[in-house]
């Protein structure tokens, strides 16, 4: 080969690897979501964030500086996040590997805040203005006409029947069941749907009234708990997590109730037992939730088997968080927003 030909092929191949330096150097990473925004009336805050669904471990901090932030996470698959306002007003954003999300509102008026980037967001924020007005109760109507007849994304639905059917201070479980169904049909693969069909058809849902059924577990610590806890008094039952953030708040309130300390002057009830089912996968998160909501009386439990952990059926708690009142071993009342306990 002669000197000139080497000369040119050597040219080419370092123009190549340049060239492709530059693209994977401006490319970013592929599997990290970018997410951005801006929020009128309001200057300097921290929202959190945490995920739904295991796409993020814990929970993370969003700093807002001149009304203005950014926050970019790596993940390997599509998911929920949960952003928290300072106001404890919660909104989801439907994240995917690669994607950049656009966030914009006014802190006088989150409900009608705008999110864009993927095609679920703007799905859910198209939907949540043209339903701003509406009661809980109509808004039942609306999901269940929206699930059976749209072919929405599957995250979207998912969360639609959290906040109106399952989490709400009356749910209608027989009412959710039905829709799940029909997602089953339209997503049969779908782990979620899969995983909130088998906990509300395990063993069924207590309702007020009924008297707690036998089960045996154990804490954090070893120690064995089972349903005679729960024969005298008033006891609490709650799902939680180190990665969502509502849920500690009530840990914490809950934690306070059973010392005898109320933040108000109400004359609330003293709870005399709480106990609260980790879905954490590992007992040290547990362990540090439990310090870092003061919580140390409470009993934890974290059997580390997230979703699939068997008190979840025995109570019939299917989501984050949600609680279950009983008094001298008969339930008495579900799902006591934080704000009320």
């Amino acid at each position: 080969m002669r000197s000139s030909e080497r000369l040119h092929i050597a040219l080419f191949v370092n123009s190549l690897i340049f060239f492709v330096t530059i693209l994977f150097s401006c490319s970013g990473n592929g599997n990290e979501v970018s997410i951005e925004g801006r929020m009128l009336h309001m200057h300097q805050a921290a929202f959190y964030v945490y995920s739904t669904d295991g796409t993020i471990e814990g929970i993370d901090t969003i700093n807002v500086h001149g009304g203005r932030f950014e926050f970019d996470k790596e993940i390997t698959h599509e998911g929920t996040f949960v952003i928290v306002f300072p106001n404890f007003t919660q909104i989801p954003v439907f994240v995917e590997p690669g994607a950049s999300i656009s966030i914009e509102g006014d802190a006088a008026r989150l409900r009608e805040i705008s999110i864009e980037g993927t095609s679920a967001n703007k799905t859910y924020t198209e939907f949540r203005e043209e339903n701003l007005d509406k009661s809980a109760k109509e808004m039942r109507k609306v999901v269940a006409d929206r699930i059976s007849t749209e072919d929405d994304d599957c995250r979207m639905s998912l969360w639609l029947l959290q906040q109106y059917y399952l989490t709400a201070s009356n749910p209608d479980i027989k009412g959710a069941m039905k829709l799940l169904k029909v997602l089953r049909q339209k997503h049969p693969d779908n782990v979620r749907v899969k995983r909130m069909m088998n906990l509300l058809t395990a063993n069924g849902i207590i309702s007020e009234g009924d008297k707690v059924v036998s089960f045996r577990t154990t804490d954090i610590n070893g120690n064995v708990v089972n349903n005679s806890l729960l024969n005298k008094g008033v006891s609490i039952v709650m799902t939680c997590a180190s990665w969502n953030y509502d849920s500690q708040s009530m840990l914490r309130r809950l934690a306070m109730r059973q010392r005898g300390i109320y933040s108000d002057d109400s004359k609330a009830q003293k709870v005399d037992n709480v106990i609260a089912i980790s879905l954490d996968a590992d007992r040290e998160k547990a362990r540090r939730m439990q310090s870092d909501c003061d919580a140390s009386g409470v009993i934890m439990i974290c059997d580390t088997l997230l979703w699939d952990n068997p008190l979840l059926r025995t109570f019939g708690l299917t989501t984050l968080p949600q609680n279950i009142v009983i008094e001298n071993g008969k339930v008495t009342k579900r799902n006591i927003p934080t704000g009320k306990l």
